[in-house]
């Protein structure tokens, strides 16, 4: 019988959520993953693929000796190791539709290296790829089961971006054991901007690095109790991110959250936003086992110096009129914008682009010119 979707997928996001701050649960959530898809071992590791070097991070029912084995000798002898190099994150795979199973088992591969431990079918993907360095998780069963069918291929597809927000989200929080409690953890000034949310979306809990970012007359604050954008348009979409991702730190939803990027009209800057789910682990303080469903990271980045209009002038042989209207634009302002900064009329701004676009038919082919070139480097 086919594993259910829904259920299964949720329990299976809840306990990746738990293994950020707890990290030795990983182990657990393999086993749930592996009886989930019918297999008889599951792993989740690390690898090189230019080294062809495999660092195992967790695993269950494999024993140390295969692991261990895969790295010596038999990583370049995969067969399945070049069509898999080829695929981007969150593509799953299974290996038999990928090399013949009478092809796989007169291979050097199978004979000497999966046959002794009884696997004969996998089914996986990388979760997360940076160049030649990815993170990749697996399921393995013996041949006797048969390869893995769709819908066991759906589940594990499905929790591809929670994994991937998991271990962005432990980089952050640092998720080596500790003895401090989880909410110290998550309020440390040391992991950033962070923002604890309510089953109902609600700000519960920030960090001072958080707080100092939450600016009332700026890009994003709080205001009975929500988080509130400045723009109508974002706070949608911020709206959206917040109410799905506690929904799945509720275990009722199987969204991965997103990310956002907030403009910051008073420093002249954006504030990356990331919204996460969150499950406490078993070890979490009891309130926020109790009350935290989501995860807020904040960035602010540093206001640009606007482009030199001066360096514009010299490289687009401009006049100076021509060459501060051209900068301008490239720092994105429109039109009406530019003529009231330089108390000018309108008809003067429109003369002086139409001189200045010899080299481009279009405003935004001119921007582009712009943004392309030397002048890019800021004051």
């Amino acid at each position: 019988m086919s594993p259910r979707i829904g259920e299964p997928a949720a329990e299976l996001i809840g306990q990746i959520y738990e293994a950020i701050v707890s990290p030795k649960l990983w182990p657990a959530f393999l086993e749930n993953l592996a009886d989930r898809m019918k297999g008889a071992s599951a792993v989740l590791y690390f690898r090189d693929l230019e080294r062809l070097e495999v660092r195992t991070a967790y695993s269950c029912g494999l024993q140390q000796e295969f692991l261990t084995r895969r790295n010596e000798r038999f990583l370049s002898l995969d067969p399945w190791g070049s069509y898999l190099a080829l695929q981007p994150a969150g593509q799953v795979f299974a290996t038999h539709g990928i090399t013949p199973d009478r092809t796989l088992e007169r291979s050097e591969f199978y004979s000497d290296y999966l046959r002794p431990f009884s696997i004969f079918y996998a089914a996986g993907g990388f979760f997360v790829r940076h160049g030649n360095l990815a993170g990749q998780i697996g399921v393995q069963r013996c041949r006797r089961q048969g390869g893995f069918d769709p819908s066991e291929l759906q589940l594990l597809a499905r929790l591809m971006p929670h994994l991937r927000r998991a271990f962005a989200l432990s980089r952050r929080l640092g998720t080596a054991e500790s003895t401090g409690s989880v909410l110290a953890r998550l309020l440390d000034d040391t992991v950033g901007a962070v923002i604890l949310l309510g089953v109902d979306g609600r700000v519960l809990m920030c960090s001072d690095a958080a707080e100092r970012l939450l600016d009332g007359d700026g890009g994003l604050s709080v205001r009975d109790g929500r988080l509130i954008a400045a723009h109508r348009s974002t706070q949608r979409l911020l709206d959206a991110l917040v109410s799905n991702a506690a929904q799945t730190g509720r275990g009722q939803g199987t969204d991965a959250g997103g990310a956002l990027r907030i403009p910051d009209p008073k420093r002249g800057a954006e504030i990356q936003l990331v919204v996460s789910p969150f499950v406490a682990p078993p070890s979490a303080d009891e309130w926020v086992a109790q009350y935290v469903s989501a995860i807020v990271i904040l960035k602010g980045s540093e206001p640009e110096s606007p482009i030199d209009p001066g360096l514009v002038a010299s490289c687009f042989r401009l006049t100076p009129a021509e060459g501060r209207l051209v900068a301008a634009l490239a720092d994105g302002q429109d039109l009406d914008q530019i003529a009231d900064q330089f108390q000018i009329t309108r008809h003067t701004v429109r003369t002086n682009l139409r001189s200045a676009m010899g080299r481009a038919h279009r405003q935004a082919e001119l921007v582009r010119l712009v943004l392309n070139s030397p002048v890019r480097i800021r004051r």
